[in-house]
């Protein structure tokens, strides 16, 4: 299976979404509350995300483009333009289910003292969940169409 350059970036994504997950999630869960009030666990846990991320794209679209050298420019045809189209849509819903969830969850459960301690695990929880779901998506749209 011979996998395009755009789709070689969007597992690229997906592989980043996933790391994530198993990498920063359990450490933001241990914080807590605290990370805003223990800056030096804040500022390192920050600096760690920053450096993963610009190591990670910088080595994967470094060899993404030693792999497909350009030999005729790249154009953008209707195609991924519509994909592109309809996957802002479902973001945007995603995003809005997420956060009616979240409101729901929090009205049906009476305690808003728990949002306080947990934000940032719920934000980076939903973020990184929304960003796997649309990079995956529109993998299978380029796949399929």
């Amino acid at each position: 299976m011979k996998l395009s350059k755009k789709e070689l970036s969007l597992l690229l994504e997906l592989i980043y979404g996933i790391i994530l997950i198993f990498l920063f999630l359990p450490h933001l869960k241990e914080f807590k509350g605290d990370l805003f009030l223990n800056l030096n666990a804040s500022i390192g846990f920050v600096i760690a995300l920053i450096i993963t991320s610009i190591v990670y794209f910088a080595v994967g679209f470094t060899l993404i483009e030693l792999f497909y050298i350009k030999k005729k420019k790249d154009f953008v045809d209707e195609r991924e333009l519509l994909i592109d189209l309809k996957l802002y849509k479902w973001g945007f819903y995603l995003y809005e289910i997420v956060l009616t969830g979240l409101f729901v969850h929090l009205i049906i459960q009476g305690d808003f003292s728990s949002l306080s301690e947990n934000i940032l695990f719920y934000a980076f929880t939903f973020i990184i969940s929304i960003s796997i779901v649309k990079s995956l998506s529109r993998l299978i749209l380029y796949r399929t169409t």
